[in-house]
C-alpha cells in the first residue's frame, strides 16, 4: 500500500512540474492522485502508533494533524512563485522527496504491519519485526539437557488423530474476515457520511471567493479572500 500511495503521489507532482497551459487538464487527475496518495501514506503511517503503547492515540492524533494541516505546502508554493521561483522546480523537489519516503518504506517499516500490543523484544529498524527465538540448538549448546530436547520435539511433533477430531469451532475467534467488514452496514454508513462531508468541505472551499465577490456587490479587491485574511 505504501509503495502504491508514493507511486501516485510521485506521478501528481511530475503531472504538475510538467504541465503548462496548452496541458493544463493534466491538473485534475494530478490533484486527485495527490489526495488519494496522501490519505493512503496517512492509513499506513497509523501504525507507527504501535511502537509507543502508552502515547498511541497521541502519536496518530498528530499524524492527522500532520495530514490536514499538509495544505499549507501550497501556500508556500504560492509565496515563492511570487518571489520567482518556477513551479516546474518545487514539484520536481517535491518529486524528490520521494525518496525519503522509499528508503523509510525498506528500511523502517515491516513488510506486513506493526502489531499491536508489540510482542516481546520487537525491535524497529533495519530488522525490523525480528525476536529472538528458542532452537534446539540453542537448548544443546545452553544447556545441553536431553529432557529439554525431548520437550520440544514433543510440542513440534504433528498433533494426534485426537486433536484432528476436534471441531474446529473451539479454535474460532469470532473476528470478522475482511470482506465481512467492507459491506457491513456501519462501514458503509461511515463512508456515506464521510462523502458527504468532504463533498461539502470542498464545495465551501470552491465558491468562497465568488460568495464574497456577490456579497460585496462585485468588488474583487473587497471580496477577495486573501485580501479579508490580510
Amino acid at each position: 500500500a505504501r509503495l502504491l500511495a508514493i507511486s501516485l503521489y510521485t506521478s501528481a507532482t511530475l503531472m504538475i512540474a510538467f504541465s503548462s497551459a496548452a496541458t493544463s487538464i493534466l491538473l485534475f487527475p494530478a490533484l486527485s492522485l495527490v489526495a488519494v496518495g496522501g490519505i493512503l501514506l496517512m492509513v499506513t503511517n497509523m501504525q507507527v502508533g504501535n511502537l509507543f503503547s502508552s502515547r498511541r492515540s497521541t502519536i496518530i492524533t498528530l499524524y492527522n494533524g500532520a495530514f490536514d494541516s499538509s495544505s499549507v505546502i501550497f501556500l508556500i508554493v504560492k509565496l515563492l512563485f511570487e518571489r520567482d521561483i518556477s513551479l516546474r522546480s518545487m514539484f520536481l523537489f517535491l518529486s524528490s522527496c520521494s525518496v525519503l519516503h522509499l528508503l523509510r518504506t525498506f528500511l523502517l517499516l515491516p513488510r506486513k504491519h506493526i502489531p499491536y500490543p508489540l510482542p516481546d523484544n520487537y525491535t524497529y529498524g533495519l530488522s525490523c519485526g525480528q525476536s529472538s527465538s528458542y532452537s534446539v540448538e540453542g537448548a544443546v549448546g545452553d544447556r545441553g539437557s536431553n529432557a529439554e530436547i525431548r520437550n520440544i520435539r514433543e510440542d513440534s511433533a504433528p498433533c494426534r488423530l485426537e486433536d484432528k477430531l476436534q471441531p474446529q469451532t473451539e479454535t474460532h475467534t469470532g473476528e470478522d474476515s475482511f470482506w465481512q467488514c467492507v459491506f457491513s452496514k456501519f462501514f458503509l454508513f461511515q463512508l456515506l457520511w464521510l462523502s458527504v462531508m468532504q463533498l461539502r468541505h470542498y464545495l465551501f472551499i470552491g465558491t468562497l471567493n465568488p460568495n464574497l465577490i456577490r456579497l460585496t456587490q462585485g468588488d474583487p479587491a473587497l471580496g477577495n479572500s486573501e485580501k479579508l485574511i490580510h
